[in-house]
């Protein structure tokens, strides 16, 4: 059965451009309640939905006016999380359809889900240039529902992947929450034996999130540039590249997702790259 294209609110959230990629989604929503989420300014369903057969997905994104085979940084069910038991299949589906069109653009998978070893073998095996991005921040419990313990096991299940780019996005940093010291050199300490590189991103704030944060009685700048873009206080990245120097002086960290996609991320060519900034 081939399921036809679904509105949301009136919207298309099928294939859309963004800042560093082209997002295709077959599904929309999440139940994870990351209260610092953008996306819940949409109103998505706290249960994923699905929007979009994935044949058709692929087909209409090569036709896409914004993509161009092999450049396109693409990114798999970003407007939910790709790894949502609900989601995964449907990911992994179009992981296959875009092997099978013989694809080498560069494919981010964004998630703060688990891959199991199972899930690593099939990602390892694909002939695809793929991306996987863990979001981390070391926030507390007031702001996202997924706990330290289990970040650290789920990273830890990404020591024995061999081919898939292994991405920390170390997002948001919020000053006062978890841009402390001693956070920081906890984030570095299980990030940097495992992932490739760190991306550091900061928090965007449209309305809703501002009201969240006021409820919570947390600051955070809310202004023009804020409501637009993922905003690190300059002071909060100074702090995150020192303590890197000083810990884990060869392992990358970048400031922007282009950047990264751009650099040969190995952990051969590290010791290359001790000041990879970006």
């Amino acid at each position: 059965m081939i399921l036809e294209k679904q509105l949301w609110n009136g919207k298309d959230f099928t294939i859309e451009y963004l800042k560093t990629s082209i997002t295709i989604n077959s599904y929309i929503g999440c139940n994870l309640g990351c209260e610092y989420c953008i996306l819940s300014s949409l109103e998505f369903p706290e249960k994923p939905l699905k929007i979009m057969n994935e044949n058709s997905l692929v087909e209409q994104l090569y036709s896409h006016k914004y993509f161009t085979l092999n450049l396109t940084p693409i990114s798999v069910n970003n407007k939910s999380d790709p790894l949502l038991p609900e989601v995964k299949q449907s990911t992994f589906k179009i992981f296959k359809l875009l092997e099978e069109a013989n694809i080498k653009n560069p494919i981010y998978l964004i998630s703060k889900m688990d891959l199991n070893e199972r899930d690593i073998e099939f990602l390892d095996s694909l002939d695809l240039n793929i991306y996987v991005f863990f979001s981390f921040s070391g926030l507390g419990s007031n702001l996202e529902r997924v706990t330290l313990g289990f970040q650290e096991r789920r990273i830890n299940k990404l020591r024995n992947a061999k081919k898939i780019k292994k991405i920390h996005y170390w997002r948001p940093l919020i000053a006062g929450e978890n841009d402390d010291e001693m956070t920081i050199t906890r984030m570095l300490d299980i990030v940097a034996p495992v992932f490739d590189a760190s991306i550091v991103s900061g928090l965007r704030v449209n309305e809703k999130v501002n009201s969240k944060f006021k409820e919570l009685q947390i600051d955070v700048p809310f202004n023009d540039y804020t409501k637009k873009h993922k905003y690190v206080e300059k002071h909060v990245f100074e702090r995150v590249n020192h303590i890197r120097n000083q810990l884990y002086p060869n392992y990358l960290l970048f400031r922007h997702t282009s950047c990264l996609t751009r650099s040969v991320v190995k952990k051969s060519s590290k010791s290359q790259n001790q000041d990879s900034i970006h």
